[in-house]
């Protein structure tokens, strides 16, 4: 289990929707550098038991980005979403390459903006990471001439017309996309990834509603969004109520694929 086109995206509407929420922006794939954060201003991640696996106890934390930089679950993390990524549901690898190819490159797409988080679970006995899943606010990507070939492929650059219409009618509309989803490939089938992103809509929804959008503040529509690989898990999101937004296709040799690729952009709308 794992998460990761050509039409410009309405800028100029999204820009006004996130100033009128005073709002900054997610980042799709981030390409700036991380800020550096004081160790004083960095408070400690939020833990609590997680669900048993296999009778076996978990523990799952609620991570901020600056609760992760330097920290050396990073590096056990990566793993987890290359394994999960080249070879979930699938018979054969899918990329020469690895999806993250260093530890930093993690934050650097999960992004640092205000609101962004990460659930991790890991194994009690082992403290290895065995699933996780995050999620930000979401904005269309701005690239660069030396933006690399993995960012532009995984990029949303537009959003489907009804989501456009409710920012253009509901000033309080939130866009969120969920990010870096992955399980462990020997523990999936256990319903990890749907207790995952239960948990991952649980608390999009409550910051929403911290800020007074949705029930409390009775107004605003909320979306989540996701980008994928067809082959992977486009069939799983869209059984968990993601439509199909489009998809790129890409042929063999992209990426270092072995044998071609798609990729999905879907979302659905989220109850407040």
């Amino acid at each position: 289990m794992a998460v990761d086109s050509d039409q410009p995206q309405n800028g100029t509407l999204l820009h006004s929707f996130h100033q009128a929420n005073g709002v900054l922006p997610g980042t799709t794939i981030s390409t700036a550098p991380q800020p550096k954060h004081p160790v004083t201003t960095i408070s400690p991640p939020q833990t609590q038991p997680g669900r048993p696996i296999n009778s076996k106890e978990t523990t799952l934390t609620l991570y901020e980005p600056p609760q992760l930089v330097g920290n050396p679950i990073l590096l056990p993390l990566r793993d987890l979403i290359n394994h999960a990524f080249d070879t979930s549901h699938t018979s054969h690898a899918m990329f020469s390459t690895p999806r993250l190819s260093t530890p930093e490159y993690y934050l650097e797409s999960l992004g640092s903006d205000p609101g962004t988080f990460a659930y991790i679970l890991t194994d009690n006995k082992t403290g290895t990471p065995i699933a996780t899943a995050g999620a930000h606010r979401y904005v269309a990507p701005v690239f660069e001439a030396t933006t690399s070939e993995q960012k532009r492929t995984f990029a949303r650059v537009q959003l489907p017309s009804h989501i456009t219409h409710a920012i253009s009618t509901d000033p309080q509309t939130e866009i969120w996309e969920l990010k870096l989803m992955a399980v462990a490939p020997s523990l999936q089938g256990q319903g990890l990834a749907r207790y995952l992103m239960d948990l991952v809509d649980q608390e999009v929804v409550r910051q929403v509603r911290a800020e007074g959008r949705g029930r409390a503040g009775g107004s605003g529509k909320l979306f989540m969004l996701i980008t994928t690989l067809k082959e992977i898990n486009g069939e799983f999101y869209a059984r968990r109520g993601y439509g199909f937004d489009y998809e790129t296709v890409h042929e063999e040799g992209w990426m270092g694929s072995k044998r071609g690729f798609g990729v999905v952009h879907m979302s659905k709308k989220v109850p407040l």
